[in-house]
């Protein structure tokens, strides 16, 4: 199974703590964010994971490379333009070869969210979440 981590995103919303990084390389309890959807997507059953990057890029590739001492396998497509959460995916498009989930990499989330996502290998499943107001 493939992952596919949307990492492109300015941000401006965590603005200064993302003045001179992505969203995703924010730490967390001493790890950047993204580590922790990393290790979340591993222990799903991800093997590969495809990083759609833009703003920063160079941080997310330096701290995750090709991805094997994470013990995955790590690829990188850049975003051109940002026009949502579709055409990131469209961009990694023709490196999907797999049944994959597609994650924001900024998500903080319940420890077996994704293996119980992972689970479910072959459906549709678009997952959501309540809130008050979506533009905060």
């Amino acid at each position: 199974m493939q992952g596919i981590v949307l990492a492109a995103g300015h941000g401006t919303g965590l603005e200064p703590l993302t003045a001179t990084r992505p969203k995703g390389m924010i730490p967390l309890a001493g790890k950047p964010i993204l580590y922790h959807v990393l290790s979340a997507l591993k222990r799903a059953g991800v093997s590969e994971v495809i990083f759609v990057v833009k703003e920063f890029k160079d941080q997310i590739i330096n701290y995750f490379d090709n991805g094997k001492r994470f013990g995955l396998k790590i690829k990188y497509v850049e975003q051109d333009n940002l026009r949502g959460t579709a055409h990131a995916v469209a961009c990694a498009a023709e490196d999907i070869t797999d049944d994959f989930i597609v994650i924001h990499g900024d998500l903080i989330f319940e420890h077996d969210i994704m293996e119980d996502l992972a689970s479910l290998k072959g459906e549709n499943i678009v997952i959501g979440a309540r809130v008050e107001n979506p533009g905060d």
